[in-house]
């Protein structure tokens, strides 16, 4: 259970198209874990511009989502599955807020949907077992934030309008 966030720089048609690619290259028969290692790295290369992934458990799993103004494609444990496309103008905002969010006091007032990780740690401390609350720990944001500028140095050189966000 994850959250996998992944910026495309091409259209989802052509993820699925080089996607489609790299199965007919998996399919010979005998290829090597290397070789499919190889082959997927080739896929993500021609694909991705930034990938980002927080575990459910993690307490920043919600602040890339807040950042893209995009909470209703968290679903708790992971993504909707749903892309978007985001300008720079958009992601220049994700930024500053972001830089905002090593203010712990905004991240307070930042709340994610309740989702099963509340759930298990509620039970383990039913069970009397010992739960460290790491919501007193300032965030550490530092992925979010190369993942936002990954994304705004790819718009400028590229010279595209939007690149496609997909939050699984």
């Amino acid at each position: 259970m994850s959250h996998d966030i992944r910026a495309y720089r091409v259209s989802e048609e052509e993820v699925e198209h080089q996607y489609a690619i790299f199965k007919k290259q998996i399919a010979r028969q005998g290829i090597s874990d290397e070789e499919w290692l190889d082959a997927y790295h080739e896929y993500e290369v021609r694909t991705q511009t930034a990938y980002l992934s927080r575990s459910a458990f993690n307490q920043v799993n919600a602040i890339i989502y807040a950042a893209l103004n995009a909470m209703d494609c968290y679903a708790g444990c992971s993504g909707t599955g749903e892309s978007r496309a985001f300008t720079r103008e958009q992601l220049t905002e994700a930024a500053k807020f972001l830089d905002q969010v090593n203010d712990f006091a905004v991240l307070r007032n930042i709340r994610r949907p309740k989702n099963m990780a509340d759930d298990i740690f509620s039970t383990l401390e039913k069970m009397g077992l010992e739960v460290i609350n790491a919501r007193n720990v300032p965030p550490d944001v530092c992925r979010e934030v190369e993942f936002v500028e990954r994304c705004i140095a790819w718009l400028d050189e590229s010279g595209e309008e939007t690149i496609t966000i997909c939050f699984s």
